[in-house]
């Protein structure tokens, strides 16, 4: 795969993206102007479920805070309701977040809106709602960018993963959301079926998990030293070849390559330059997330030396200043 990106202003570029397929033809599949927001300089901070750190994760009053803050942009999960609506809901189930209980999908998109979304955080957000896709682009469209990950399609839910990709794809042509929207999930076939939906929308492929596994290989190649000098040697060729990006980048570009992702999306913080490296040789951008006990700054330091081009981050305010001092010349 290969990006054409020419200049067409101060901070506006139109990627023309090209695939090689067995033929060695190339076909043009999407332009996108995603990037056409001004950059940074350096890499994007990305606000997780907006700035969860001090306000309710995925509620409109975190997704303000996070713009208020200078967040570079916001990330938020769509849900699937019974009657075919998205809601801004992270875990598949009401209970955690929400005052109400069971699966987003066995209830209407007005029962769970009308749910109080911010007293689990704290009393001072118990006026919060859970917020409808509808809402949230009609609040940020032309402010921020947006990364909307879709969640996986529910079990047993006959449809579900169309009924996903055509609400979510509804919402953002009629919010104009075309150009600032980057659409990111850890189903491919979600990915799949809405590149075929919206093929000038920019995505994003998240990664299964750690890719880079290198330190535990290591570790377990350790302990075979008793063995014979062969299965040495070849436990050592493996842990190098994933240390450079091979197995682990092999299965990583598979799925950017399928969707055709504007960007590649691997768990942190053990993110290896190689692999950035990689993928940077194929124009892809690298966005690493972190589960909520490594989101800190010595880890968003960690990402930083290895190249990434943005992380995602509960504490916008205490990312940002490291970015700008870390980052000040990337971009």
């Amino acid at each position: 795969m290969r990006f054409v990106a020419p200049v067409m202003g101060s901070n506006q570029c139109n990627l023309w993206i090209f695939i090689d397929f067995p033929s060695n033809s190339h076909y043009i599949l999407f332009m996108n102007t995603f990037l056409s927001f001004p950059h940074p300089g350096r890499p994007l901070v990305i606000a997780h479920r907006g700035y969860s750190a001090l306000f309710p994760e995925n509620t409109l009053p975190a997704f303000e805070a996070a713009i208020s803050a200078g967040a570079d942009m916001v990330e938020m999960d769509a849900c699937l309701t019974t009657d075919g609506g998205l809601v801004i809901l992270h875990d598949d189930t009401l209970d955690r977040t929400t005052s109400g209980s069971g699966p987003a999908v066995k209830h209407r998109l007005a029962e769970i809106t009308a749910l109080n979304a911010g007293d689990w955080y704290s009393p001072d957000f118990a006026g919060v709602g859970v917020p409808s896709l509808d809402e949230v682009f009609f609040a940020l469209s032309g402010r921020i960018r947006v990364n909307l990950e879709l969640k996986a399609p529910p079990r047993g839910v006959a449809g579900a993963g169309e009924q996903i990709c055509l609400e979510a794809a509804r919402a953002i042509v009629e919010h104009g959301m075309e150009e600032s929207v980057l659409v990111s999930s850890f189903d491919r076939d979600l990915l799949i079926r809405f590149r075929e939906l919206l093929p000038g929308v920019a995505l994003g492929a998240l990664g299964q998990g750690k890719e880079n596994t290198v330190r535990a290989l290591g570790a377990l190649f350790a302990a075979l030293g008793q063995r014979e000098r062969g299965t040495r040697h070849a436990a050592r060729a493996a842990v190098a070849e994933l240390a450079t990006g091979g197995t682990a980048a092999w299965r990583a570009e598979n799925a950017v390559r399928a969707v055709s992702a504007l960007s590649y999306h691997p768990q942190g913080p053990r993110v290896p330059a190689a692999l950035v490296e990689r993928f940077h040789a194929r124009d892809v951008r690298v966005l690493s997330w972190l589960v909520k006990s490594d989101d800190r700054q010595d880890n968003w330091e960690a990402l930083l030396a290895a190249g990434v081009d943005g992380f995602f981050t509960n504490h916008v305010e205490r990312a940002l200043e490291v970015a700008r001092v870390m980052g000040g010349s990337k971009g």
